[in-house]
């Protein structure tokens, strides 16, 4: 199992930041969650799109006056070096998906979750009243 990238604490939540501790765990195991998810998402974007060369676009946009498609200008030709590569791209993605914050998902399971652990999950100074609520 890998490990989630460090996330930048300018990018937690305020009200994991005022969960202290507790709340930095349990988000931390709902970006772990949220990290293999796009893991596993991106890894699958990458199957099926061809990105190894073998979804016949490869040659798309190539000079060739013949008009022919031999690959050879693909990104991921195909050989050992773009292979070993080509399968980083998927984890790579993912973790930069996840330090930068993730896409949302951390933040619903920690909300989901921070109740059933009797985490507060108002950032502090809140007054309980939503934004934008006249008086």
């Amino acid at each position: 199992m890998s490990t989630v990238p460090p996330i930048n604490p300018a990018v937690l939540p305020p009200d994991v930041r005022a969960a202290g501790k507790k709340g930095e765990a349990l988000y931390g195991d709902a970006l772990q969650f949220e990290n293999m998810l796009l893991q596993q998402l991106t890894q699958q974007m990458f199957d099926t799109s061809g990105s190894n060369g073998s979804d016949g676009l490869a040659g798309v946009g190539s000079d060739s006056s013949d008009g022919s498609t031999d690959g050879s200008d693909s990104l991921m030709s195909g050989d050992a070096t773009s292979s070993e590569f080509s399968s980083m791209l998927p984890q790579a993605l993912a973790d930069g998906l996840t330090s930068a914050g993730g896409i949302g998902l951390a933040d619903e399971l920690y909300q989901s979750f921070a109740a059933q652990y009797g985490i507060s999950t108002k950032p502090a100074g809140s007054t309980g009243q939503t934004q934008g609520a006249s008086s």
